[in-house]
């Protein structure tokens, strides 16, 4: 149960994030976001595979998979 708890105190406290974050978005770059959240909510495996793949690729080729201060990625 506190496991579970705990879980969950952690998946509001990445919407809140999220939620933030996309406020800063506007005009082309808000769609490309809704797009991408699109992707995430209905599309299929192939398409949410790709944005993860392609988002494993810009950290590293960025250099900032080594990064994560604050979460571990859950493929860690």
């Amino acid at each position: 149960f506190f496991y579970q708890l705990n879980e969950n105190s952690k998946l509001k406290d990445v919407e809140w994030l999220y939620r933030y974050e996309r406020l800063w978005w506007e005009d082309k770059q808000q769609e490309d976001l809704l797009r991408r959240e699109k992707i995430f909510a209905v599309g299929t495996q192939h398409e949410q595979d790709s944005i993860k793949n392609r988002t494993r690729q810009l950290e590293k080729s960025r250099q900032i998979e080594e990064t994560f201060l604050y979460f571990n990625p859950t493929e860690k």
